[in-house]
């Protein structure tokens, strides 16, 4: 199983690829035109942004415990 900041940097890879494929839709066909994956993409991203969220808070928690521990 992956460490939790290789699951943390994973996921941020996935919110920038997603943020940058956003960026470019609405660059090259305009917003209008892109409506219907506006939904679909700015769920993905904040999707990926709560889980980067709660992937930083249990790396805190394991860290503060881990320090506790000694």
């Amino acid at each position: 199983m992956a460490s939790l900041q290789e699951q943390i940097d994973f996921i941020q890879k996935e919110h920038d690829r997603c943020k940058l494929v956003y960026n470019f839709l609405l660059k090259e066909f305009g917003e209008k035109n892109t409506s219907l994956l506006d939904e679909e993409v700015s769920e993905k991203i904040h999707f990926t942004q709560e889980i980067i969220f709660s992937l930083k808070e249990l790396q805190t928690f394991k860290m503060s415990a881990y320090g506790r521990a000694k």
